[in-house]
């Protein structure tokens, strides 16, 4: 059984469908899944009906007549095409990273944004000189957050979670940020926030994930030598710059960084599973903690009104 979306209807509609089982070719894997990640990127698609999901975790069932890997009966996190919302589903042997035990399901289909956070928060503090960093992170309630408050736990930086609904300062205090601060239902408060945490002291850095905050704000609760760090920029426009603002941040010595996820960790391709190890030893190390929402297989109807609510803090994923 696999869960078929389509984004088309309206409203957008989920079914669960039968289809037949296809037998493995030599270097391929079947997996019998136990969790996916739901993704409000579907309601957005232009296409007929799909199986969605390209991330999967559960146990190897079976496997191709030249896999070499010792993988049958595995726990694993394997990354394919589409078609990922499945009882169970096959994909290359390469494909697929052994799991730690300690590791949860749930936890490892959100690691998707792992190396992502790797990057960003890597590219931040080589930058910073402070002994005591202070770094302010705007976002959205997604783990993407989680991920960069855990990685910033371990660079030893103190964090500041500024984060527009669905999350809360409580949600925000959960997962691992030492503040927070809630910004409203349309993040049109965004500048008066970042302007805040300057009257506690200047911040080493700012990584804004929703492109909102205004440059002017930055470059008031930036230190001299500060980083913005603004995340990808081709899905979330950030607001305009002024000639003032510049001349600001060249007096500060101030580091601009546009970061565009994908092509940055095309760059690095052949770091991502390191850089994903590093970040599923921090989750198992309890300094990242990854909230989500679980939904069942068989109650996956409820996908799009659960999307288009929009209320869900972390990550929502479906389990069997």
């Amino acid at each position: 059984r696999a869960v078929v979306f389509d984004p088309t209807a309206t409203p957008p509609e989920t079914r669960i469908v039968e289809f037949s089982q296809r037998a493995l070719e030599p270097d391929e894997i079947r997996i019998d899944v136990r969790a996916v990640p739901v993704s409000s990127f579907w309601l957005s698609m232009e296409r007929g009906p799909f199986v969605p999901s390209w991330i999967v975790a559960g146990t190897v069932i079976e496997v191709g007549s030249t896999v070499a890997r010792p993988l049958l009966g595995r726990r694993v996190v394997a990354m394919h095409r589409t078609g990922g919302l499945a009882e169970s589903v096959v994909v290359p042997c390469f494909a697929a990273m052994s799991l730690p035990d300690e590791l949860s399901f749930v936890d490892a289909v959100c690691l998707a944004a792992g190396a992502k956070a790797t990057l960003v928060v890597d590219d931040v503090m080589s930058g910073i000189t402070s002994s005591e960093p202070r770094v302010a992170v705007i976002h959205d309630g997604t783990h993407f957050g989680s991920l960069v408050a855990g990685l910033l736990r371990v660079a030893s930086a103190r964090t500041i979670g500024l984060s527009a609904p669905p999350s809360t300062t409580a949600h925000q205090l959960m997962i691992g940020f030492d503040e927070a601060v809630e910004l409203h239902v349309d993040g049109s408060d965004t500048g008066d926030a970042v302007r805040r945490l300057a009257e506690c002291g200047a911040v080493d850095a700012v990584i804004d994930h929703l492109g909102s905050a205004p440059l002017d704000a930055v470059a008031e609760a930036l230190r001299p030598g500060g980083v913005l760090l603004r995340c990808d920029r081709e899905r979330s426009p950030c607001p305009p710059s002024t000639e003032a603002v510049a001349r600001r941040f060249e007096e500060l010595g101030a580091r601009i960084v546009d970061f565009a996820g994908v092509e940055a960790a095309a760059a690095v391709l052949e770091q991502i599973p390191g850089r994903t190890a590093r970040v599923m030893h921090a989750i198992v190390g309890g300094h990242i903690v990854l909230p989500a929402t679980t939904l069942p297989f068989d109650e996956a109807a409820e996908i799009p009104r659960l999307l288009e609510r929009g209320d869900v803090a972390g990550a929502l994923v479906v389990i069997r």
